[in-house]
């Protein structure tokens, strides 16, 4: 019996080799690793003679289903999430505006020797919003799902920072968990800091108040 299937089994394998892809063990065809649908009889009853050979085949359909389901998933998630515009949305109310006030650790103006690391901080406003339905706004409108909060507390870590004269500082450029930033002075002499940020509801950025700090040499 088991001379029997081993020559139904080359048979089989003879009919049904091609090149694949797939994932298929060694020694086993393209059909075989594509599941009972894409296996012919004889290769079906000539792997039921040799034993538990069909599980690897199993296991590469289950792994095959899951690729092919994944793109299907993320297709309706993605139809989900755009299947249309909220109703109702925050917009800009009535006496709207936006501000940035900067500090130094020593508060506006602040001394230190060349070389030292000076903590800046800024606190950002913006407000109010308003909530309006969707459709009674122009086109052109600028709208937010969900409201800013009107006052953040420190945000000088997303600030753009400016000092005059220019290039007479260096700023880090790493994340600091408290969201500040450090700026070292290169030089003697009496520097003065700004910092920029952008608008919810504009394409130009604001600036804040200027901060002065005196540098003296080591």
């Amino acid at each position: 019996m088991k001379l029997v299937a081993h020559i139904l089994l080359l048979r089989a394998r003879v009919r049904c080799r091609r090149p694949t892809s797939g994932c298929s063990r060694p020694g086993t065809s393209a059909h075989q690793a594509r599941g009972s649908l894409g296996l012919s009889w004889l290769a079906a009853f000539a792997e039921r003679l040799r034993g538990p050979a069909a599980e690897p085949r199993i296991r590469c359909a289950a792994r095959r289903y899951a690729v092919l389901k994944k793109p299907v998933l993320i297709a309706a998630l993605l139809g989900a999430a755009c299947s249309g515009e909220p109703s109702d949305v925050f917009v800009p109310g009535p006496g709207f505006r936006q501000s940035i006030q900067l500090s130094t650790a020593q508060g506006d103006h602040a001394n230190v020797v060349v070389g030292q690391p000076l903590v800046l901080h800024a606190e950002r406003r913006s407000g109010p919003w308003v909530l309006a339905e969707r459709a009674s706004l122009p086109p052109e409108s600028c709208w937010l799902v969900s409201a800013p909060a009107e006052l953040e507390l420190e945000v000088a870590g997303s600030l753009r920072w400016l000092v005059e004269p220019p290039e007479a500082a260096t700023f880090n450029v790493d994340l600091r968990l408290d969201q500040t930033r450090e700026v070292r002075f290169l030089g003697p002499g009496v520097y003065h800091l700004s910092a920029e940020s952008s608008g919810w509801c504009s394409t130009e950025p604001y600036a804040g108040n200027t901060l002065t700090v005196e540098v003296v040499g080591e």
